[in-house]
């Protein structure tokens, strides 16, 4: 069960304040690469019911089925149906994260602009450029944000870097390309921050820097707790990895052994979190959301990732 009303819990002395000519920026680590291995592919085969194979009766004939008619032909193959009558694309991860293209891609920016209700806007895009992914990306930005929107007093869910129209390598302003973000199944967003009403001002809450300074006043412990827990809880949308910086991961690791999070009825999610969060450089300042390739994406690449031990008691 949630504990949304719990007051929020200092689980770090606050740093002393020192003068220094630094900025936040410029202490940020570029983002490393995570280490993965790939999963193995897994075909079908078809089964013999031995039973039946060695028995000396001959199977009854069955009269012949009534022949079906063809379906209609796919005027788009690109292109789905949902239940609900909604064309949703498909076929749009191409390849591995660091290694593919996106085709047919989806604009969580263009989502966002026609979104007409100021009470359904769960998510603000801040990037200006790279806003593309599939469409069970945008699904999940919706969903978290939703969330975070619901449960803790009207706070957005800051969307950063996803990827280009295209796919492919990301060229940032500082010249450097980033590793993955290539096929539409990566998002950077924000840590939520610790006082709703300077969310829209702060959007991404600087939490550690390279010079490993770790500030528990940018944000929220509980909400970044309860948001990462929310990922690998919802079945709609799998979750795959979580990037952080280690001393986040510590940090959500003491929070949910003070409230006996990995002994509660929601144990077995908080494990599996914990599991599938993994410490890389560069995300003090937000966390990298990864997704498992789906059915409608056949050409994404599934990873098969070792488990990362986080929190074990």
């Amino acid at each position: 069960m949630l504990r949304l009303d719990q007051k929020e819990k200092e689980t770090e002395p606050k740093p002393e304040e020192t003068e220094s000519t630094e900025t936040a920026e410029d202490l940020l680590q570029e983002e490393g690469k995570e280490d993965s291995i790939k999963g193995r592919y897994e075909g079908q085969v078809q089964s013999t019911d031995v039973v039946e194979f060695l028995s000396p009766e001959p199977k009854k004939q069955e009269p012949p089925a009534e022949k079906k008619q063809d379906p209609p032909p796919i005027l788009n193959p690109d292109v789905k149906q949902s239940a609900n009558g909604n064309l949703r694309p498909t076929n749009q991860a191409i390849g591995e994260p660091d290694k593919g293209s996106l085709r047919n891609a989806t604009s969580i920016k263009k989502i966002a602009d026609s979104i007409t209700q100021s009470d359904q806007k769960f998510y603000s895009v801040v990037h200006n450029k790279y806003f593309y992914s599939t469409i069970e990306m945008a699904e999940i930005i919706q969903e978290l944000g939703k969330f975070l929107s619901t449960n803790f007093d009207s706070l957005k869910l800051y969307v950063g870097t996803l990827s280009a129209i295209n796919g492919g390598r990301l060229r940032m302003s500082n010249g450097k390309y980033h590793i993955s973000h290539q096929t539409g199944i990566d998002a950077d967003l924000a840590y939520p921050a610790r006082i709703t009403e300077d969310a829209e001002k702060i959007k991404f809450p600087v939490v550690v820097t390279k010079l490993k300074k770790f500030i528990t006043e940018a944000y929220s412990t509980e909400k970044t707790f309860e948001l990462f827990k929310y990922a690998f809880t919802q079945q709609d949308t799998p979750v795959a990895r979580i990037f952080a910086d280690q001393q986040i991961i510590n940090d959500l690791c003491r929070y949910a052994k003070q409230n006996n999070e990995l002994s509660g009825p929601d144990s077995a999610i908080v494990r599996k979190m914990f599991d599938n969060t993994q410490h890389v450089d560069g995300h003090g300042d937000h966390f990298h959301l990864r997704l498992q390739c789906t059915k409608n994406q056949p050409r994404c690449s599934q990873i098969t990732y070792i488990k990362t031990n986080n929190c074990m008691l």
